[in-house]
């Protein structure tokens, strides 16, 4: 298993997010899908630091609805 840090993921997508050009129509969508993708691994590496991990979309969203209140 390789060390991946979602933190080191989700910078990445946000360096290429910044590396389009938002004044171009095509890149708008790309922009906002990779910047979705960095806040899904900012939202990642909160819940493993508590034991927490997530597969799918579905699981991700139930398992922050059983950590409202999460210090």
């Amino acid at each position: 298993m390789t060390d991946f840090s979602h933190i080191s993921g989700a910078r990445e997508n946000e360096e290429l997010a910044n590396s389009l050009d938002s004044s171009e129509p095509e890149n708008r969508n790309w922009i906002v899908t990779i910047r979705f993708y960095s806040y899904v691994h900012y939202i990642e590496e909160i819940l493993e630091s508590h034991d927490i991990s997530s597969n799918t979309h579905k699981e991700r969203k139930d398992n922050i609805k059983d950590c409202n209140g999460m210090d």
